[in-house]
């Protein structure tokens, strides 16, 4: 008896070692692992003490198996609290399981304040299960936790002074400061919103994050003149991926949105002495023609005729006029969704 009550806790620390190796991707796979015992090599099979599939850095983890697993974690899970190793397994399990179990979210919060964790670990672990599963890609509450953790790691704080926050980019600073991640680490923070999005199309949750994030490019560079040109870089780099982004992804309209953010951004960096320097001059007018050239192939996309509207409404009235007489002598005036550029004529 005392055996097959060890088992499931055995099994999560075998799940957890698997998910702290970080595996490249996550499946939930229909079926128990016996639906699975004969389907791969001896060596690759799984078994009973470790009932998943992990080839090639990809992890796949039988739906059955897990709802099991998930049962036996929350009967252990009030117990676990005293015991910081435990706490850590029970609540992977929980997690991969059920991303919105803001408890386990909390008492992963107080092993990071007490040291039984380490924040960078923790950053890790939510990372695979963002990268690798569609239902925690699109979770509120890891996101949250992940932004909970930059604040606790990187404790420098960026400030807009009054006269900053009357710039056009609007930004969450006005409300909080914002903690002063480095350069690197936000590159690598855009490639996770971007695989998040992958996943889990027009991902609300995600894109308010990659917000969070211009707003710390945008804070810093007028905050310090620490790494300005790699701020910038990053930027100019992130206003391309979007660009391609939205290439691809004719329907999304987070992505759009997004991208005029970025417009906003790029005025009120007309003036910085990293970008006259360097000569570096992003124009709206190169979103407009951007979603012109989109509109020509896809004009059926009302996502697109969005996306024209608000660069447009970026450009001065006289460009916005000229744009408006172009749009009404091309075959895109034809368009059910022209109508929705109209109200540009008043702006």
């Amino acid at each position: 008896m005392e055996k097959e009550r060890s088992e499931p806790i055995i099994i999560m620390h075998r799940l957890a070692d698997i998910l702290y190796s970080l595996p490249a991707s996550i499946e939930l796979l229909p079926g128990g692992f016996e639906d699975w015992n004969s389907v791969y090599s001896i060596q690759d099979q799984p078994t009973p003490e470790s009932p998943f599939l992990f080839l090639d850095g990809n992890l796949g983890v039988p739906k059955k198996v897990l709802h099991q697993l998930y049962l036996a974690a929350l009967a252990l899970f009030q117990s676990s609290r005293s015991v910081p190793e435990v706490c850590r397994v029970v609540t992977c399990t929980i997690l991969l399981a059920n991303p919105a179990h803001q408890t386990a979210l909390n008492a992963r919060k107080r092993l990071v304040q007490s040291g039984d964790l380490q924040s960078e670990r923790e950053l890790m672990f939510i990372e695979v299960l963002i990268r690798g599963s569609s239902s925690c890609a699109k979770e509120s509450l890891l996101w949250d936790h992940r932004r909970w953790l930059f604040n606790r790691i990187y404790k420098g704080r960026l400030h807009l002074s009054t006269h900053d926050r009357s710039r056009k980019w609007t930004t969450s600073s006005d409300l909080s400061p914002l903690p002063n991640i480095p350069p690197d680490v936000i590159k690598r923070e855009l490639s996770v919103i971007r695989r998040a999005c992958e996943s889990h199309p027009r991902n609300y949750h995600a894109w308010t994050h990659w917000h969070f994030l211009m707003d710390i490019l945008h804070t810093a560079l007028f905050v310090h003149e620490v790494f300005p040109d790699l701020y910038i870089d990053i930027l100019i780099q992130e206003l391309n991926a979007l660009k391609d982004w939205v290439e691809h992804h004719v329907s999304d309209h987070s992505s759009v949105f997004r991208l005029c953010c970025l417009g906003r951004l790029f005025d009120d960096l007309e003036t910085h002495p990293s970008c006259t320097r360097r000569k570096i001059f992003i124009t709206n007018r190169s979103l407009v023609e951007h979603a012109l050239s989109l509109l020509t192939a896809y004009p059926s996309h009302e996502s697109l005729w969005i996306y024209l509207r608000d660069s447009a409404i970026l450009l001065p009235a006289s460009e916005r006029h000229s744009l408006m007489e172009e749009i009404k002598s091309s075959p895109l005036i034809h368009s059910p969704f022209s109508k929705r550029f109209a109200t540009l004529d008043i702006v």
